[in-house]
């Protein structure tokens, strides 16, 4: 976030404890030449996202040096229709349309549930996962809704399980866009469920959704630490090689030619200051 908001020139606020502030924050608050970013560089922008691999640069006022920042958002696993083992057709609020969920589960350790908005209602899309439920060995079968889900991000932090009139959880409602995520658990072997979408409030109709399931697998995990972030010089608007600093660890890290494409952790960014040799 630090990255990010120097680079885009963000004001800086700090609302921690400044007594107990331990070595490592104080040095990411601290560090001079990131803090230049935010306070003298000029023509801030975003120069590319790249399926979840995003650049922004900047002009360093009165040089022909450039600051880039890159930034790698993805996930191990990625949510995507290409890495899903269920992809539904459209669901709407007629019954007809539900999205019949039952797949293989069988050695995976995670569990992501995603909705999709494909044409909003008035006040975004609410679904209903109904009787959603792990099956073993033999046929025993256990409610999702035994289990707490290990991560949600849906719109209005919406999720929730729902209860019929005697308190009996039927599903797992929330407002689209939803990703849910659960640990699976262990002898689980398929993942069973019924999509639907449902009226939101009084008055208002849902729209149009999509369902996906993606589970976590050695074919669908990226065991690598780090992800290329490849930037061209010429993009940054050099015709030669390029002299890369490292803004947070403050190290020359050397020429790039052609391109520079530093390899960023998982949810991680970089910082630096190129300069045409």
């Amino acid at each position: 976030m630090m990255t990010l908001w120097s680079i885009a020139r963000s004001p800086l606020m700090h609302g921690g404890d400044m007594t107990k502030t331990d070595d490592a924050t104080l040095a990411l608050l601290t560090n001079d030449e990131v803090l230049a970013v935010n306070q003298h560089s000029v023509n801030n922008r975003p120069l590319f996202n790249h399926d979840q691999l995003i650049a922004w640069t900047a002009d360093v006022p009165d040089s022909p040096d450039k600051y880039l920042a890159v930034f790698n958002t993805r996930d191990r696993v990625r949510l995507t229709p290409e890495n899903a083992r269920y992809v539904s057709a459209l669901v709407t609020r007629d019954p007809a349309t539900a999205a019949e969920i039952d797949i293989d589960v069988a050695g995976a350790t995670k569990l992501f549930l995603l909705v999709d908005p494909i044409a909003d209602g008035e006040n975004g899309d609410r679904i209903l996962l109904c009787n959603p439920r792990f099956v073993f060995a033999g046929g025993v079968e256990r409610p999702l809704t035994d289990f707490p889900w290990t991560h949600v991000d849906a719109t209005w932090d919406s999720t929730s399980v729902k209860n019929d009139a005697t308190g009996k959880a039927i599903g797992i409602t929330a407002l689209a866009t939803a990703v849910i995520e659960y640990s699976l658990p262990a002898g689980a072997i398929r993942f069973k469920g019924t999509g639907t979408v449902e009226q939101n409030g009084a008055d208002q109709v849902g729209g149009t959704v999509r369902f996906l399931v993606i589970v976590s697998s050695a074919e669908t995990e990226n065991s690598a630490a780090r992800v290329p972030v490849a930037v061209k010089l010429t993009d940054l608007g050099f015709t030669g090689s390029a002299h890369i600093h490292d803004l947070w660890t403050h190290r020359d890290l050397g020429q790039a030619s052609g391109e520079f494409a530093p390899e960023i952790p998982f949810h991680g960014s970089g910082l630096y200051r190129l300069s045409p040799e």
